[in-house]
């Protein structure tokens, strides 16, 4: 079991910082940028941030890519085929907007990178 000063080391706390960045960046450019092509592009220029600033391996970075497709996919098939689940207003392919890929390879990416910091 970890402790609290384990849990509170400087690589967490630099994490932590990491995250609240990329968090922040995310809703600033869903606030203000609204052409939905931008956003595409600011949320993939993010990805590859987190790339660079998690360190993370080309090889890997691709399989973020390859889950957060199914992870789209998924969602296409709820929102296509299941009644009283959600939608958006200006989707691009399969009724998802395409920034979603590039969302969803982030969260991934993040998340991979709590639970690498939890286990260590």
């Amino acid at each position: 079991m970890q402790t609290l000063k384990n849990i509170i080391s400087h690589n967490n706390v630099y994490l932590f910082i990491k995250i609240m960045l990329i968090y922040s960046l995310m809703l600033l450019i869903f606030h203000f940028i609204k052409n939905k092509y931008i956003r595409f592009i600011s949320t993939l220029f993010i990805y590859l941030l987190c790339i660079y600033l998690f360190n993370i391996d080309y090889k890997l970075s691709i399989l973020y890519i390859i889950i957060a497709i199914g992870c789209v996919i998924t969602e296409s098939i709820y929102i296509n085929f299941f009644t009283e689940t959600w939608n958006y207003i200006n989707p691009d392919i399969i009724n998802i907007p395409y920034w979603l890929i590039s969302m969803w390879s982030i969260a991934i990416l993040l998340i991979v990178e709590i639970i690498n910091a939890w286990n260590k």
